[in-house]
């Protein structure tokens, strides 16, 4: 059976940290390389089952509640931003972005409301 990826799990490990360490004042979020995203492939959430979803989504809505009240997050993308990758831009508090950056809901293609 499919796992939501550990990178989603250390991201929120990661802003948990960072959100309780007083010598940290803010966030800059942004990947290695030029995806942003959750590592979470559309058909890897087919293989989950109920638990495994609503696990995915206590996940990424406890970091978008990290991100959205949490101490200022700056969220830097070099290329292409996608999926739940688009959602936690949208909860920083600043965006930038390189020219040719683009975004996209995969999610969209296969009939599922992000």
């Amino acid at each position: 059976m499919a796992e939501i990826p550990k990178q989603l799990k250390n991201l929120k490990k990661a802003l948990d940290y960072c959100q309780k360490n007083e010598k940290i004042k803010g966030v800059i979020l942004t990947a290695n390389g030029t995806s942003f995203s959750t590592g979470m492939d559309l058909k890897d959430i087919t293989k989950l089952d109920y638990e495994g979803v609503k696990d995915l989504e206590r996940t990424a809505a406890s970091i978008c509640n990290l991100l959205y009240n949490g101490k200022p997050s700056i969220c830097a993308v070099n290329g292409r931003a996608l999926g739940e990758g688009v959602v936690f831009t949208a909860c920083c508090d600043y965006r930038i972005t390189i020219k040719d950056s683009f975004f996209q809901m995969p999610e969209i293609n296969s009939a599922i409301f992000p």
